[in-house]
């Protein structure tokens, strides 16, 4: 969906296979505009500026709070954000990332398509809520507005993104966000043995943050033998 609005919007295309070698390219032009990276022998300098892009991409964090850290010394990121922003727009380049956050900025500057785009969906239904991160759960509001007419599954004893910037809090704190949700925790699990669920059960109950639930095989799965191997 976010590729749909920034290629129609924007005229801007995906291209999987120079993805990763235009990012560089980029990345490095504007990190010469402020900074002179030293050749080092298996080291990759751009890669703390790259990491610290999605960062900014994904988890919406304050630019002025930024910084990389390179051969000891803390560089301030802004103005490699803002540069390499502006080829971006140049190049009209998209990775990954920019599938949300462009079209996240898209739906915040351009009043006429938010709206557009709200009038389209009046229901939005959100699967694996546990992975989103911070710029796919503004996404996700903006679409919803003003209805808020939300229908999310998640499980947040399964989420894995967290190095994408997913955050449990997303699911904890949902019905603080949308104070009329309605809460639906299924504890049936239907894949595993009886000792599997159990066990299973009983380490994940260690985590202190976490949906409050006891699960359960269904009455007919074996009971299954689970083992502890050093």
């Amino acid at each position: 969906l976010g590729y749909e609005l920034i290629r129609l919007t924007l005229g801007w295309t995906y291209n999987a296979q120079e993805e990763e070698a235009q990012l560089r390219r980029l990345v490095q032009l504007a990190v010469e505009k402020y900074y002179k990276l030293p050749p080092r022998r298996n080291q990759d300098l751009l890669e703390p500026f790259i990491t610290a892009l999605t960062q900014c991409k994904m988890d919406l964090l304050p630019l002025e709070e930024m910084s990389v850290e390179v051969e000891e010394k803390s560089l301030p990121f802004a103005p490699v954000y803002t540069a390499f922003l502006q080829l971006q727009q140049q190049h009209k380049f998209c990775n990954f990332d920019d599938m949300i956050y462009w079209a996240l900025r898209l739906l915040l500057d351009r009043p006429g398509l938010r709206h557009e785009m709200q009038r389209r969906f009046e229901y939005v239904l959100v699967d694996e809520f546990q992975d989103l991160n911070r710029a796919q759960l503004m996404m996700m509001q903006l679409l919803a507005m003003p209805q808020n007419n939300l229908f999310v599954v998640g499980d947040d004893d399964q989420m894995i993104y967290g190095w994408r910037g997913a955050d449990i809090r997303h699911i904890l704190e949902f019905p603080e966000r949308f104070a009329n949700a309605k809460d639906c925790t299924l504890t049936t699990n239907y894949r595993s043995s009886r000792s599997i669920v159990r066990h299973s059960s009983w380490l994940i109950e260690n985590n202190r943050h976490r949906v409050a639930k006891t699960m359960h095989a269904v009455p007919a799965a074996s009971e299954g033998i689970v083992l502890f191997r050093r």
